[in-house]
């Protein structure tokens, strides 16, 4: 069944909504400017992306609603609040991974299931976004274990 304009915008607005929240945290928590430079990257993409479904909602007259963390998403919300530092980094970066690649399946999943042009685009928008996110958050997951492995054997 295809799903309406109204439920496709609403799914990329808690999306972004998602990100930037999480993006937020690392602002304050991280201690790594590669984790900050990522987080500053996803949330003003994220951002951008939300900007232009905020657009398409108020020309086509559809409510977005009050953004509210599904269950899971609360319970990885407060586990990254619990940490700081290092352990916040390597945390982070792994639910950054972890949560684009869910991401990128839900937007395939969505594309599959519009027909609305304007929706359609802006899904081809923000999947190249999520991939390369994806794959930042995995570069930055790398680095922080091949640097603790480093410190490991000193």
């Amino acid at each position: 069944a295809l799903m309406n304009r109204e439920v496709a915008l609403n799914q990329l607005h808690h999306i972004n909504q998602k990100e930037i929240a999480m993006a937020n945290l690392a602002a304050s928590r991280s201690s790594r400017s590669a984790v900050k430079n990522t987080a500053t990257r996803i949330k003003a993409d994220h951002q951008a992306l939300e900007t232009r479904v905020e657009e398409v909602a108020r020309a086509r007259s559809v409510t977005l609603a009050k953004y509210t963390p599904a269950t899971y998403e609360e319970v990885t919300m407060d586990k990254l609040e619990a940490l700081e530092g290092a352990d916040f980094d390597t945390a982070f970066a792994q639910v950054m991974k972890d949560g684009h690649k869910l991401t990128s399946a839900q937007l395939r999943i969505l594309r599959n299931r519009v027909s609305d042009r304007e929706v359609l685009a802006l899904i081809d928008q923000a999947l190249p976004k999520v991939r390369m996110h994806e794959e930042k958050s995995k570069n930055v997951l790398s680095s922080i274990k091949t640097e603790n492995d480093y410190s490991a054997r000193r």
